[in-house]
This record gives C-alpha cells, structure tokens and sequence, in this order.
C-alpha cells in the first residue's frame, strides 16, 4: 500500500508484486493544502504576530518542521498541559510548544510565532476528517481497509 498525501489529494495506490492496481486506486479530497490551512486556521485564532502576504509560506513550514502524528490524542493533550517547576521557581506549560521565528517577506522585524497543539491535531484530519469538513467523513484508516 502506497498513501500519497499531495497538495490537493490523497491517493491510496495498492500494490501487489511491485505493480499497482490501478481498479482499485482511492483517492480522498484532503491533503496537505487543508492541514495547512488548519495550522493557519489555529495560530490566527491564538493571535500569533503572523504577517498577513506570508500567511500561508508561515503555516506550511510550520506544519512540514512541526508537525506530527499522535498514538493517543488524551496522551497528547496531556503532555501539551503539563506544568513543571523551573529553574526560577515558578511553573511552566510543557517544553512541546515550539517557537518559530519568521523573517518577513517585506524585510521586516523578524517575529515569533508559537506552534502548538496544530502540531499533532494537523494530521489528526486525515483520520478524523469530520474535524475539518462535513463533506467528508471516510478516515484514511477506512479508505486503506
């Protein structure tokens, strides 16, 4: 089995002694192109400092340095949340965040953005789609089945 995960589509291509067969060839309209849109989506709602003409080139890096997928989403979550003592004393949110610094198209100051839970929930539309778009709702793990 073959998945690839394009800008615009997924393809499930099966393979049977090093040839694909084409009959049974699946495709799902979402890829790439709609997790990125999700980072987008979820760092704008946090109010992240993201320069407006480089919104999508932010997302995307984001998403293809950052991202990954999770066994256990509870799991996940868990660790995200998590407070630990410092060095200083004080408590602190888990070291799973990630700090991004942009250097702006437009010759800017550079800014920091903060990537977060979009890291693991991303991908996680690939086997919830539901999550991103009513008009489909056939899991990758389905599609392959």
């Amino acid at each position: 089995m073959v998945i690839d995960a394009g800008d615009g589509v997924t393809h499930v291509f099966p393979v049977c002694d090093g040839a694909v067969i084409a009959s049974c060839v699946k495709h799902i309209p979402l890829a790439g192109r709609d997790i990125t849109k999700y980072f987008l989506n979820a760092m704008k709602e946090r109010k992240e400092p993201i320069p407006g003409e480089d919104q999508m080139e932010v997302a995307r890096t984001c998403k293809e340095k950052y991202g990954y997928v999770s066994k256990d989403l509870g799991k996940e979550f868990k660790k995200y949340d998590e407070k630990k003592k410092g060095d200083d004393g004080k408590y602190h949110l888990s070291n799973k965040f990630k700090k991004y610094v942009h250097k702006p198209s437009n010759g800017g100051k550079p800014v920091e953005i903060d990537v977060a839970y979009e890291r693991f929930l991303g991908p996680e539309m690939f086997f919830h789609p539901e999550f991103l778009s009513q008009d489909f709702k056939v899991p990758l793990d389905e599609v392959v089945d």
